[in-house]
């Protein structure tokens, strides 16, 4: 879980839309 957390942290430095239509979380 604590990975997802880095990943939606850094996801939100780089744009949060992106990333999540990327890991599929959206």
């Amino acid at each position: 879980v604590s990975l997802i957390v880095a990943l939606d942290q850094l996801a939100r430095g780089l744009g949060s839309t992106a990333a999540l239509e990327f890991f599929g979380f959206n």
